[in-house]
This record gives structure tokens, sequence and C-alpha cells, in this order.
């Protein structure tokens, strides 16, 4: 593009294009309404992470780093990732690097969590501006997904105890279901928008249900809920959803003297903004293993539990593939060394998150549904051909001796989930904890 007058340019910008199809398939089902993204005429199960700023001091991140972050993703099989509205619009780079990484871009505008004076004329006079701005700078870019007008606006003015409710529902309504959706499509008139994350498409309707829209599901966490109630919902699209850990030991060193290496002291409590949350990892790893000697086998633990909760979400999403259609975790990477949900920490050490999501959202996928007396196979195909082959299981002792076991031949369509066996064990208390599938 260039700017010219009668005799000479006076200024050009070069943009690189991509051509491609996205559309949001909503449409009622048994279960509500679904919500699918096709691209260029596929759905795509979205699986990636939430991206908040990369440094707390903005002057600090470059291309570079942001590049080590984005290849960590795609690594670890994620095609998407969530730009998230509590931080900052990125740079160019930013989205010249999705797209050449081919992972798409969930972008949130830059509100979040707050009631916003919709009667202060100084407020809008630098909303619609800064929007505006930043929409003509990225709208070209492949990569892009969808606009989403907030980040938990929708839910807080519904469910949350706020002060002033029905006035900033009123609020709410005006801003980012009458003024900005026409905002937004002012710059960039086809675009996706969405009211808020999450949402079931908004006029404040039931705005976190698992029946519609997105999800945030935060009783695993926020409300100690153990890991098996992620299979208590079937979001069509989960936005938001995790399990703290410490971040690496090498990491925790960079901040700590030998004496600060205690979860609970002043160093270490520093480094967690989530209040109290050091002890809900405590709570967390005993429901899964026997507690730790050492503060070193604490920090590993503490990512173990964080991996093995994510994992049970995911496969459990990914095992209703169709119904669900995105697990996107909270969240991918820190701005400073903390204790945090990130998968990545702050010196871009992968914390055992980021090895299981390479698993987890691997194209092809074998999970295990268990239950108190049986155990149900799936494979999850995400691939564009039908796979073929062999399921081997067998359940045995410590020791290798087999009790059962099978070969099951396969066959599982392209872009689909299927049951291949189920198993039921009539197991004495003895034998379940003497025994691995």
């Amino acid at each position: 593009m260039s700017l010219r007058n009668e005799k000479e340019e006076n200024d050009k910008r070069e943009l690189r294009i991509g051509l491609r199809s996205i559309k949001l398939h909503r449409e009622k089902d048994c279960y509500g309404e679904s919500f699918t993204f096709i691209v260029n005429g596929t759905p795509i199960f979205l699986k990636g992470a939430n991206y908040i700023p990369e440094d707390n001091i903005l002057s600090r991140t470059n291309k570079e780093r942001t590049k080590k972050l984005l290849e960590s993703a795609i690594i670890a099989n994620h095609n998407c990732i969530r730009v998230w509205g509590g931080g900052y619009y990125p740079r160019d780079y930013f989205y010249d690097l999705c797209d050449e990484m081919g992972i798409l871009v969930w972008q949130d505008l830059m509100f979040a969590c707050s009631v916003y004076n919709v009667e202060d004329p100084s407020l809008l006079e630098t909303i619609i501006p800064e929007i505006h701005d930043n929409l003509k700078r990225i709208k070209h870019h492949p990569s892009l997904l969808i606009i989403c007008g907030n980040n938990e606006i929708e839910q807080m003015v519904v469910n949350w105890n706020i002060p002033d409710k029905e006035i900033a529902q009123q609020y709410y309504l005006f801003l980012f279901e009458d003024l900005l959706p026409k905002v937004v499509k002012e710059v960039y008139p086809d675009c996706l928008y969405w009211p808020s994350s999450p949402s079931s498409g908004g006029k404040l309707h039931d705005p976190n249900s698992d029946k519609y829209g997105d999800m945030h599901y935060w009783g695993v966490w926020h409300e100690n809920k153990p890991i098996t109630s992620f299979r208590e919902y079937y979001p069509a699209l989960i936005s938001e959803f995790g399990i703290q850990s410490f971040p690496s030991l090498e990491t925790i060193e960079s901040f700590t003297l030998p004496e600060d290496r205690n979860i609970f002291s002043y160093v270490m409590e520093c480094h967690q903004k989530d209040v109290g949350a050091n002890a809900k990892i405590v709570n967390y790893i005993g429901k899964m293993f026997k507690f730790p000697n050492d503060f070193d086998s604490l920090v590993y633990l503490s990512q173990l539990i964080q991996a093995e909760g994510c994992r049970y979400a995911v496969e459990h999403l990914r095992r209703h593939y169709g119904r669900c259609m995105g697990a996107i975790y909270w969240q991918l990477n820190d701005c400073w060394p903390v204790a945090s949900w990130s998968s990545i920490d702050y010196y871009h050490r992968w914390k055992a998150l980021h090895y299981h999501s390479k698993k987890f959202f691997a194209k092809v996928l074998l999970s295990l549904e268990e239950t108190d007396g049986d155990v149900a196979i799936y494979i999850t195909n995400e691939t564009n051909k039908p796979i073929k082959g062999n399921v081997i299981w067998k359940l045995i002792d410590f020791y290798g001796k087999r009790f059962f076991e099978n070969v099951i031949d396969v066959e599982v369509p392209s872009y689909s989930s299927k049951k291949i066996d189920e198993i039921i064990f009539k197991l004495d208390l003895d034998k379940k904890m003497n025994t691995v599938f």
C-alpha cells in the first residue's frame, strides 16, 4: 500500500496476506448448541493456551523471545493461542510469527474483569480510536480467528457479587453488545465478533454454561474441587482452566537463597500472587501422591499434578470430539519468575505440563476413561485420513506378571473419536492396589 500525491510517494507499507476462510458453526443440538470453528472447510478442535504479556517491563520483550515461545507451542502440538484481554495488544511480529507457524489467534479486546463507565465521554474517546488503530494494524493476518469483546465481564456482571449490578449490566450491554460490535465492523467487516469470554452468545444469558459458547472452568483450583470434576462438564469449547505449579528449580534459585526454599517462606509467598495458593498446591499433591520429603521433590510433584490435571481434562474433552471442540488452558507463559498456571516459566523452561501437552494435543490420541471397576479405551483421530492398527492392553502386577491381556484391531475415521473397547474388572482392593493397566 502506498500514499501518494501528484508528484511523489509520501509513505508506503508492505503487508503479507494469506487466503483462508473461517466460519463459526453454531447449531442447536441435543446438548445445547455447537461452537465449532471451520477453517478452509475443515472443523478444527482448538488446542492451545492463553497468552499473557511476556514481561512486566514491556521494553524487555523482543521478536526472538516471542519466536522461542511460539515455537515451543508448535512443538507441543498447539494450534491456537488466546491473547487474553487483561494484557496488551501484541506487536506486529507476534501476528507475523503466528501466520508463519500456522497458529490461530483468539484475540480479546483489552477489557477485563471491570465495570467500564460508559457515561464518561472521555473513556469512549480513548476506547474507539484504540480499537480502530489496533484492528487496522492486525486485521490482514490470516492467523486472526476471532475478535472477542472482553475477558469475563459478562460473567462478572451476572454471577459475581459486585455493587450496582443493574447499572453494571446496562453499561456492559451498551459497550460490548451495542457500541463495540459496530466499532469493530467499521474497520474489520468480515471478522467473527464474540461479545465476551466466557459467553453463551450474549444478552447476559447464562454466560458460563457448558451447553453454549465458550466456558471458563475454575471449580478445579479456585474451588478446590477434585480433578475428577472436570468430567462433569462437556463444554463446546473451554477457553480457560488450569492448575498451578511452581516453576523449575533453576528458576526458583534465581530469586531465593537456600534458606528461602520453603514454599511458605516470605520470599516464596511473595512470588505467589494467588492468595493461599501455595497451600492449594499442597492440597492437590496430597490427593494423588504421598507427601514429598524435601523441597526439590515438592517442586517436582507440583508440576506433575498440574500436568496430570490438565491431561485429565483435555483427554476427557477430546473423547467427546464433535460435542467438545476446543481446549485452551490457562496459561502458556509468565511475565516474571513466579508460581503460576503457566506451562512455560519466565525463563522459557518447560514445565511438566508443556511436555504433557505435546502428548495430549497430538493429532492421534489414545486415552483411557477409568471408573471404579472398568476401563474404556478411546482413540481420537484428528488427521484427514482414517487410521488402522492394533491396540494392545494388559493388566500386570509390579513384577510384570500378566493377569489379563488382549489385542484389538481398530479403525477410526478421520476427524472423530471412537470408543474401541470397555473392559470390566472384578478386582478386590488388594489387587487394585497392586496392579497396573
